[in-house]
């Protein structure tokens, strides 16, 4: 009797908690699964993780499929963040540029012609062209591309930052208050690489440019960007733009011109090697308009058409930011009838827009030509937007567009770009690195000096 009523206990208990176990699981997977009242629709996910788990090695084309079950306007669970993706695009002057533009000009074309008629890898060449003209924008100084602690770090910092900086938006609490310092200096353990980018280029170099540019600082002649910052400090003007202020702009400089740039400007080389008929029409265009000598002017971009709508399909076909860069709303919004609270991060699904068969036709061909008129004449798509769009897209979009458009034309004008003979295949075009930047993997050409 004893036996069949602990039996019988023992039966119940184990019920019991098995009842409260589910109760638990399930009053744990309402509370990660509840979103705001009236939030966009979107896939609910997995406690903890939400979303996540699901988005693969593209989270662009995931963002797509889910489009079309879900709407333009998708509201997604990213560990403990709320999420906004906006896939539809309905919801999404530089004198002295340009003369740095030209100054570096000569330096990559010999860095190039260095490895000429050989199968190279230009991604460092590119790079450094880059970084320099930023440089000379921001330091008023270049750096030697020998400079090997530059040439190695570099890339694989800024890809490494930009890493970091998702990592902190997606698993910090929202509505946190702590400062950006602080959460900055909790990541900058990851990556030793960053580490020595923050510490060198900002530190190091930042930090030594202001001592030097205040004792030899000239009124009439502003090297860059930090001596127009110091020559405001010493005016004594009243400005809330503070040092913090300028390391945050230049950083946005470097990382987005850097990486956008030097990324669309090596696919751009991978299209004309898949390409070469269009390389052929691009090359006889910029012969034809500029001889020789380049690009003097931004205003000479106009009699390049089929050059600017090569450029502009490149933007297109091969999306640097799919998801763009990540903000959060600074108020309570209403979107197509939406509510969306404040401090929800918000992305754009930027390779949603850019391969849209609503937009654009065949979206997965590369067509250079849907960017001209009947005419001939260059139109700039609204619908292309390599860098995010509205008053908070990438501070560097000017500065990378420039770059790009004025390196490439030199590029094109000094050398014929083939492929690997070695190599039977061409390189891959359909793939690249996976993440929040969707850059070429590694391969070879080979420029054919003209």
């Amino acid at each position: 009797m004893f036996f069949m009523f602990g039996l019988l206990y023992m039966t119940n208990f184990i019920s019991i908690s098995a009842f409260l176990f589910l109760v638990a699981m399930y009053a744990i997977y309402r509370y990660w699964s509840m979103k705001p009242r009236n939030f966009p629709p979107g896939p609910t996910g997995l406690p903890v993780f939400g979303v996540l788990p699901y988005l693969g090695m593209r989270p662009e084309q995931t963002f797509n499929k889910w489009k079309k079950t879900y709407g333009p306007v998708m509201g997604v669970r990213m560990s403990k963040k709320d999420w906004v993706v906006l896939g539809d695009h309905s919801n999404i002057k530089l004198n002295s540029l340009e003369q740095h533009v030209r100054n570096e000009a000569p330096h990559l074309i010999e860095a190039v012609r260095g490895q000429s008629n050989k199968p190279f890898d230009i991604e460092n060449i590119v790079t450094n062209a880059v970084f320099n003209t930023l440089s000379l924008v921001v330091y008023g100084q270049r750096f030697e591309y020998s400079d090997q602690r530059f040439h190695e770090s570099l890339p694989f910092a800024l890809t490494n930052e930009t890493f970091a900086g998702i990592l902190k938006t997606v698993f910090t609490r929202r509505n946190s208050k702590k400062r950006n310092m602080e959460n900055l200096e909790g990541i900058m353990g990851m990556s030793c690489s960053f580490y020595l980018l923050i510490h060198y280029w900002v530190s190091d170099n930042l930090l030594h440019h202001f001592l030097e540019h205040k004792n030899t600082m000239s009124r009439q002649t502003l090297r860059g960007f930090v001596d127009a910052f110091l020559s405001v400090q010493d005016s004594g003007i009243d400005s809330s733009f503070n040092v913090d202020q300028l390391i945050h702009y230049i950083s946005d400089l470097f990382i987005c011109g850097t990486i956008t740039t030097a990324g669309a400007l090596r696919w751009a080389l991978l299209c004309l090697l898949h390409h070469p008929d269009k390389q052929d029409k691009m090359r006889r265009e910029i012969i034809e308009v500029l001889g020789r000598k380049g690009i003097e002017r931004l205003s000479e971009v106009a009699d390049l058409p089929y050059t600017s709508a090569f450029i502009h399909e490149v933007c297109r076909y091969r999306t640097i930011f799919p998801l763009g860069l990540p903000h959060k709303t600074s108020y309570d919004v209403l979107l197509d009838s939406y509510f969306i609270p404040q401090g929800t991060t918000v992305c754009i699904n930027l390779w949603g827009v850019h391969n849209d068969p609503c937009l654009f036709d065949e979206p997965g061909e590369f067509r250079p030509e849907r960017h001209l008129y009947e005419d001939g004449k260059f139109g700039r798509s609204d619908y292309v937007i390599p860098f995010s769009v509205g008053p908070r897209h990438c501070l560097g979009h000017q500065v990378a567009s420039m770059m790009l458009f004025s390196h490439l034309v030199n590029l094109m004008r000094n050398f014929e770009f083939l492929p690997d003979p070695t190599d039977p295949n061409l390189p891959d075009i359909t793939n690249g690195s996976s993440g929040i930047l969707f850059l070429p993997r590694n391969f070879k050409l080979v420029a054919k000096a003209l």
